[in-house]
Formats: C-alpha cells, structure tokens, sequence
C-alpha cells in the first residue's frame, strides 16, 4: 500500500493560523488519483468552523467516483456535522475509523446516517489494523493523509509514509509557528519528485528514502 503525506504549509512549515488556498489544495488531492483521502476529526471540525458548514443536511448515501473519505474520529467529535463531507464536491464516500471506546450514541449515528465505519483499537485507533481492513474489505491500494503533527509522526515512526506532499503558502509565521514535522524522531533521507510553482505557491513532493 502506498501512503503519501499532504499539507498546506507556511515557509516555516506550520499550519497553525494559516490561511491556506483550499480550492488549489483540493485540486491537487486529485491529481495524486488515490483510493482513500485520510484526516483526523481536529482537522475536521476546524474546516467546519473556517466556513465549510453552509450545506443543507442531507444524510442519504450515493455512490460516488471519488475516492473514499476517512475520517479518524473515536471521540465522535463529529456527530450530525459528517452531512458537510458528504456533501462536498471532492468527497467519495465517507468510512469513519473509531476505537471500542467510542461513544455508543456516535456510532448509532452512524449507524443511522448509512456511514461505513471501522471498529479498532481500545481507547484509540489501531492504524494498522484499520489499514489492513481498508486494504482487505474496500480494496484500498493507495491513502493520501491530510491531517496533523501528531497522526503524521505515527505514520512517520512505523515507516508507513512513502512520499510527503507540501503546498508552501507565501507566508512566514515566525515565533507562531508549530513545526508539522514537529513529533518525527528519526531523520529522514528524502528524494525530490516534483517541484511546481503555482501562482504564488510552491509544491514540493519528495520521496522517502528507506
């Protein structure tokens, strides 16, 4: 399985209180043609507040060519907001990972609202083994993961990364900025792939050297 690592980044390399381009992040998840979008429910529930939330409810599923969307979300932070995600123009349809802890009413939800989920883990989600599920159950041969410091350096640390994908937004944050790569412990080799200016962005893939 192939895993790529996604981020919109200031200069720095920091997504704390970045404006970041969305329409040309989105456009080019797609260029990278991957089974499964991935991000956790902070990164989730922060793109609701940035204004993605002005869609009507709707909880029928439909089937759609688009890759699925899978959303790490054990502590239910997103009960009644997954209709926005549904609805989104770039979204397949949604699989929500959870642990065993999770709340009873999150999964009833779910359960509910027609949305796939995947059961691992006791208070937080097995990667691996929902790796393994999205692999064996839904066919999954490629993930791109758009999320946080901390889901990324897991991902980092057990090896599980391949290529890292930046969108370098003209910005500078300085003291404010919290590094991405902030939690990673072993260095990294890496081996540039790509190198495009776009607009006033830059986009940097790399390969990982193992």
């Amino acid at each position: 399985m192939k895993i790529i690592m996604h981020n919109s980044v200031s200069l720095d390399s920091s997504m704390k209180e970045l404006k970041v381009d969305l329409a040309t992040h989105y456009e080019l998840v797609e260029k990278f043609d991957v089974d499964v979008y991935m991000f956790g429910s902070v990164t989730a529930v922060a793109a609701i507040q940035e204004g993605l939330a002005e869609v009507e409810v709707d909880i029928e599923k439909v089937k759609k060519d688009k890759p699925y969307w899978v959303i790490i979300d054990s502590k239910g932070k997103l009960e009644n907001l997954l209709h926005i995600y549904r609805k989104s123009p770039y979204a397949g349809n949604i699989i929500v990972l959870v642990s065993k802890k999770t709340p009873k009413s999150y999964l009833k939800y779910l359960t509910d609202n027609d949305y796939d989920y995947i059961v691992t883990g006791e208070d937080f989600v097995d990667y691996k083994q929902a790796l393994q599920i999205l692999e064996e159950d839904y066919s999954v041969k490629s993930i791109l993961i758009d999320s946080g410091g901390l889901l990324n350096s897991y991902f980092f640390e057990h090896s599980l990364i391949d290529e890292i994908s930046l969108i370098i937004q003209p910005f500078i944050l300085g003291k404010e900025c919290i590094n991405v790569f902030r939690y990673i412990k072993t260095p990294l080799n890496l081996s540039l792939v790509k190198c495009e200016r776009i607009k006033e962005l830059v986009w940097l893939i790399y390969k990982i050297k193992k």
